[in-house]
């Protein structure tokens, strides 16, 4: 979920990868073997910092496996 936030917030990533300053992942259920979706917003970005959330589902997107909320320092 991460990597997804990173993305979300700077698409170019690989040039200037967003520095995650913090983060708060809540596990919601188990997760089995199989595919594993994500998809992430922006919820406020300025100059210097920007919020994501994300959340990540298998089989149903009406139940996420997990979510989380990240901090993103922009350099």
């Amino acid at each position: 979920m991460e990597a997804i936030a990173a993305i979300a917030v700077r698409p170019e990533f690989v040039e200037l990868p967003a520095k995650p300053i913090n983060l708060t992942v809540d596990y919601l259920r188990l997760g089995v073997k199989g595919p594993l979706f994500a998809q992430a917003n922006v919820t406020r970005k300025g100059r210097r910092m920007a919020s994501v959330s994300a959340f990540t589902w298998q089989a149903d997107r009406e139940k996420p496996v997990a979510e989380g909320l990240y901090h993103f320092l922009l350099v």
